[in-house]
């Protein structure tokens, strides 16, 4: 029997227990899920919080995409997309109820983490890849590429910024072949991983190389936290 091709589309609410599973299954060795849930995360935990994250709440913003092999669910990608629909009130409940539950005593030195990347963020509208997974046997054959290669066509599409963090320099080199430049680098307290932000500038945008536009905007950003610091004096 010949093997289906690979298939790559928008998650619907039905794959979230796919995509819990897969995005487990591909971050439970991955730097920052050991410095966050311990060395030896539990794979059932992080399967759970994916699976509302990415599967549920992604597929109701339109903002997960997934790799099928013989109609199963290989590999995902999340985005936080800045056009995407309010989630329902269940889906609100579900996680405002569950999600605390599930990182437990580690929300505060997340947060830290998090806050200290999120300034460093661009001030315009972007695109933000959170997570992009394949399960160990399916790698090397360029499912993740795919998977972030369909979110770029609807960020292009809005003319749109895309911007990602990695904990892995391999990911930078791939991140670097689909168009991202790093925008800072960065280590956030608690003893997290070194992080690289990096960007991709939108489509078209000024006829200036990728660089040329991430460096510009990242000094305008920090002369807009310069100017907001005055005018607080």
């Amino acid at each position: 029997m010949t093997a289906m091709a690979t298939r790559v589309r928008p998650a619907t609410r039905a794959d979230a227990e796919e995509v819990g599973e897969v995005l487990a299954e591909a971050f439970e060795d991955h730097p920052w899920i050991r410095w966050a849930f311990g060395e030896r995360p539990s794979r059932d935990r992080l399967a759970a919080l994916y699976r509302l994250d990415a599967g549920v709440a992604g597929a109701e913003r339109r903002a997960t995409w997934v790799a099928e092999q013989d109609g199963a669910v290989v590999a995902a990608a999340c985005w936080t997309r800045p056009d995407a629909p309010e989630l329902s009130p269940a889906t609100e409940e579900l996680l405002s109820t569950q999600v605390p539950r599930l990182i437990g005593d580690r929300a505060e030195r997340l947060a830290e983490a998090d806050d200290c990347v999120a300034r460093l963020l661009p001030a315009e509208r972007h695109w933000f890849l959170g997570c992009v997974g394949t399960r160990p046997r399916w790698r090397g054959r360029g499912l993740a590429t795919s998977l972030v290669a369909a979110g770029l066509a609807d960020v292009d599409a809005q003319g749109a910024i895309a911007v990602l963090e990695t904990s892995s320099a391999a990911n930078v080199r791939l991140y670097e072949r689909l168009g991202f430049v790093v925008r800072a680098e960065l280590d956030p307290p608690g003893g997290a991983p070194h992080v690289w932000l990096m960007e991709r500038p939108a489509a078209g945008g000024r006829g200036e190389t990728a660089e040329a536009q991430v460096e510009r905007r990242a000094v305008d950003g920090a002369a807009g936290q310069v100017r907001a610091l005055e005018q607080r004096r």
